[in-house]
């Protein structure tokens, strides 16, 4: 079971992580090209892998409570930083939505919310993963029924979309 855990807080992660330098790269695009495209698939993806994020974090906090007790002042800050981001980011896009064309400034200012949130996300990790490597810390596997029977499907259901929408958009860029 701690394994399932692990995989299941993992997998949310890897996947914001890697659909995070996806739409960093096609922010990118969009930004130097000068690219008229619309931002709007990267805004819907967004939100679904926000959402991912925000699984595994809540998953994180249920299940290693205990450790959060002796860790948490030490993870306050990357946590934070991430929020920031998050916040920030949120702005930006719906100040872009709302505008025919956006100004290059924004593009680049989404972008350095990108790199950013991705930065606090690898230092929470780098926090983390030692912490629970030297304490041979065991999370608490009380829900996992639950967690497989709904997070499993719910993971699968999300992601077929996802990839949908990145294939077009990488598609409409070449165009």
């Amino acid at each position: 079971m701690v394994t399932a855990l692990y995989i299941m807080l993992l997998v949310p992660v890897v996947l914001y992580l890697i659909f995070s330098v996806m739409e960093i790269w096609l922010t990118f695009q969009i930004s130097t090209k000068k690219h008229s495209r619309s931002l709007l698939f990267i805004q819907a993806s967004t939100e679904v892998t926000h959402t991912l994020l925000v699984f595994a974090y809540a998953q994180f906090m249920v299940t290693f409570s205990a450790l959060l007790m002796e860790i948490g002042a030490t993870l306050w800050w990357p946590v934070a930083l991430l929020m920031v981001t998050l916040l920030l980011r949120g702005s930006l896009y719906l100040l872009m939505f709302y505008r025919q064309h956006s100004r290059r400034f924004e593009y680049m200012a989404l972008l350095a919310t990108y790199l950013v949130g991705l930065g606090s996300l690898v230092w929470f990790l780098v926090i983390l993963i030692p912490e629970i490597m030297t304490r041979q810390f065991v999370p608490d596997t009380s829900n996992m029924a639950v967690v497989m029977w709904v997070g499993v499907p719910a993971l699968v259901i999300v992601i077929v979309p996802l990839i949908a929408v990145y294939r077009r958009a990488f598609v409409q860029l070449r165009e």
